[in-house]
């Protein structure tokens, strides 16, 4: 493959191929769980490794990425086994520079990706099997038109609708649109994301679907920028109930010296009164649908899916990015915990205290050069006696929780072609019209 791209690589046409090595031991001791007397901490050694092809000419571009990811020793020794598989293969083509398609595997991320992430935390990521229309005006207007649908593998035989293996975990069918505008020069950011995805009940072909729709905002003048969203969700839970929930979240950053950052921020998840006799027929937990918990709510992800406890989560978080010499960075964030309703749902319903605790999440980056990168993180939480109901249902037994992490990334360049004519002709060519 990589001869025959070679070979067929012209002129007025660019390709690159770039890897990516990527290797984390973690530290596991209260990762996200607490830790209970007598618990001994996990060591984890995880892998990723990935080649991708990027092909652009003209109107067209197209991606194929490969990815082996793995846990250390999760294949038995001298054993042949293949877990090589695509991560993303699709195509972008436009008719015009007004309007386009990407079809294919895909990463889908908007916006500051509350509800769609990459998942690069994740060893071994996040991909969605869609098909998007994308219309482009020279006014800085960008529509987004998307429809994903997941099968059995026994689809193509399949005369009619079937029972889905993965029923009541990954959805059905998703669709969604994306309106994004520009203003002032760019220093104004507005979109508008509605999303529908159903699934499947695990005995039966009903779909039930779930409507999430919202507006999100970012305004940087100077140095100083706001940004913040608001989504609704409505429609009908996999348990059958009636869905009115909500989230919000506001983030204010400060530029201190140009390369140094400051913020606060606060996020809101609507949680659900499970000892409301309502609650039977309506839930109010929000679902952050293919959002990461990772990069907001603590990088011990406690809160990895922010409505999994039902009873909803606040979070407020302080953090700054620094420059320390010899171009290493620091990151460190405080965030403080808080139930959005005071009863959990264990054996029995429990009435809480709505503090959950603090976490406090370290990190340290320097880069070697632009292909070699070492990143390093401890994180270390104070559990409330609420937090110990939530996570082991009983209070004041847990241990000290923290977790460390230590990762290399190496992303080499294998081939690119040096071919500025090509990106002028591009550029002009989708040049959105009026």
């Amino acid at each position: 493959m990589i001869v025959t791209l070679l070979f067929v690589t012209g002129l007025h046409a660019q390709l690159t191929i770039e890897g990516e090595f990527r290797t984390r031991a973690e530290y596991r001791d209260g990762y996200k769980t607490l830790p209970m007397v007598g618990d001994e901490a996990l060591k984890v050694m995880s892998q990723r490794s990935r080649i991708t092809f990027n092909y652009q000419k003209a109107k067209l571009e197209t991606r194929i990425m490969l990815q082996d990811a793995r846990i250390w020793g999760e294949d038995k020794w001298k054993t042949d086994m293949h877990g090589l598989g695509v991560k993303e293969a699709w195509a972008k083509y436009f008719f015009n520079p007004n309007v386009g398609f990407k079809i294919g595997r895909q990463t889908i991320i908007y916006d500051d990706g509350r509800l769609f992430a990459s998942g690069d935390w994740r060893t071994y990521g996040e991909s969605h099997d869609a098909a998007i229309l994308i219309l482009k005006s020279s006014n800085n207007f960008t529509a987004h038109f998307a429809y994903s649908v997941s099968n059995n593998p026994s689809a193509e035989t399949d005369a009619f609708m079937g029972f889905y293996d993965l029923a009541e975990t990954q959805y059905k069918s998703m669709s969604y649109f994306w309106l994004n505008k520009t203003f002032m020069d760019k220093k104004l950011n507005v979109s508008i994301l509605g999303v529908q995805d159903g699934y499947q009940l695990k005995d039966s072909l009903t779909i039930k679907y779930r409507n999430t729709y919202g507006t999100y905002f970012k305004f940087a003048p100077n140095d100083i920028s706001l940004s913040g969203a608001y989504y609704k969700q409505s429609g009908n839970s996999i348990d059958g109930k009636k869905i009115d929930a909500d989230f919000c979240s506001a983030l204010l950053s400060f530029k201190l010296m140009k390369t140094n950052k400051c913020w606060v921020a606060y996020d809101h998840y609507s949680g659900s009164d499970v000892n409301d006799p309502a609650f039977a027929d309506e839930t109010n937990t929000f679902n952050n649908l293919y959002g990461p918990g990772h990069k907001y709510l603590g990088h011990m992800d406690y809160f990895s899916i922010a409505g999994k406890h039902l009873a909803g989560i606040n979070d407020l978080n302080i953090g700054i990015e620094w420059m320390l010499p010899n171009k290493i960075k620091l990151m460190a964030k405080y965030h403080m915990f808080s139930l959005d309703k005071e009863y959990l749902k264990k054996e029995s319903i429990i009435k809480v205290d709505k503090a959950l605790g603090s976490e406090v999440d370290l990190m340290l980056a320097k880069k070697f050069s632009d292909e070699v990168s070492i990143k390093v993180g401890y994180s270390f939480m104070s559990p409330t006696e609420s937090m110990e109901i939530l996570k082991q249902g009983v209070a004041g037994k847990s241990e000290f929780p923290q977790f460390a992490w230590i990762m290399v990334q190496v992303t080499p360049t294998f081939y690119k072609t040096d071919n500025r004519a090509a990106n002028v002709v591009r550029k002009k060519l989708l040049k959105p019209q009026n």
